[in-house]
This record gives structure tokens, sequence and C-alpha cells, in this order.
């Protein structure tokens, strides 16, 4: 989810905001980062949980907070609203590594690194790939552009949401189709990114080779 909302996240803003606000698509990626990370920590602290240690993580929880104001106002007067983003992701990262490390303490978890590389690395390869590539000469956008985002304003056109706020959901449809073409495409090929779920999870590559194999004369 998080990867199909930063490589969308440029075209979402810019049919729904000012063009002013255009541009903050590049600290929404930070914000978006710091979220992976906040998640991705709530699953490594599994040993303080189960040991009821609430007590530490309350303790990070603070730290952490000290740290991010602390870092919010040197890095804003350094560089902005870029300053204030990254002092999120900066903070995101050393909680969840802080959790981590305590956690391992109280119930040890064995990792697999190899799968957990390979899922990170796959997923920064796409969003660059995704954000830096021209896709407005495929043919998939070009039927999305002339043919889909048309059929969707008409189909709108014929319900109650014609009608909503002066008609101006059909209006934006007609007048973003680029856009709303490269929400879609891009969202299904990071949507994609699922399909190494058989290479990291085991379980999942046996019930996939079972149904395959089942399914041979």
């Amino acid at each position: 989810a998080g990867l199909v909302m930063a490589v969308t996240i440029k075209p979402v803003l810019q049919i729904l905001t000012p063009a002013e606000f255009h541009q903050a698509y590049r600290i929404a990626y930070f914000g978006i980062l710091a979220t992976i990370l906040h998640g991705i920590q709530l699953q490594l602290m599994f040993g303080l949980a189960y040991a009821k240690d609430t007590a530490t993580i309350s303790k990070v929880t603070a730290w952490t907070a000290g740290m991010k104001v602390l870092l919010s106002w040197l890095f804003i007067y350094l560089w902005g609203f870029y300053g204030a983003a990254i002092s999120t992701v900066i903070t995101s990262f050393v909680s969840a590594s802080w959790i981590f490390h305590h956690s391992q303490k109280r119930y040890y978890l064995k990792l697999e690194w190899p799968a957990l590389f390979l899922v990170a690395v796959s997923g920064v390869g796409l969003f660059f790939w995704l954000t830096t590539s021209d896709f407005s000469s495929t043919t998939m956008y070009r039927e999305l552009v002339t043919g889909f985002v048309p059929w969707l304003k008409g189909l709108v056109g014929m319900t109650f949401l014609a009608d909503l706020k002066d008609g101006k959901i059909p209006a934006a449809l007609a007048e973003n189709g680029p856009r709303i073409a490269e929400i879609i495409l891009t969202g299904l090929i990071s949507a994609a990114y699922i399909v190494i779920l058989p290479l990291i999870h085991p379980p999942t590559r046996r019930r996939i080779q079972a149904k395959v194999t089942a399914r041979r004369p």
C-alpha cells in the first residue's frame, strides 16, 4: 500500500490541490516512508509486547519524541518543510531500531534477512523505476486516456455523482485524463509487487506449487 501511494501521490496532488501545492509530493515521499517505518516497528516490537514491557516502549517513545523536536528545529532551520519531513524519517528509523534492539532481548526472533533484503531492494527499485519513467507512449496508457477515462466519465454522468458539487467530478475526469491514466497504470504496476510473495514466504510458494501440480494432466 505504501508503494502504491508513493508512486501515485504526484498525480493525485495535481488533481486534488491548487498548483502551488503540486510540489508537495516530494515531502509526501518522506511521510510515506515514515509511515512504513512505523509499521515495521509495530512488527518488530513483538518481544516487548510478549513480555508486557510497556515501560521500555514508553521510554523509547519519550526519548525519540524529544529527539524529533530537536531535529525538527535544526532541520527546519536548514531545509524548511523538507527538514521537518527528514526529521520524521530519521526519528522513525531510530525508534524502530531501538525498539527492535530491546525486543530481541525479551523474545528473540530469527529474521530471514535475505528475504527482507529482497523485499527492500525490489520495493525501492520499483519505486524509482515508476517515478522516473514516462509511460505516455505505451499502448495501455493511450487506451486508458482515450478509452477508459471517457467511459468512466460517461458512467459517472449517469449517476448522482454527476450533479454533486455542481458537476465537479465529471469535469475533473474530463480535465485530468492523463493524470488519472498515470494513477491507474503506475498503481497497477506497483501492486504487482505482491508477486514476490511466493519467493519470500515458503507456505505460499508450496500452496501455489500444489495447485499447479494438481491442474497438470
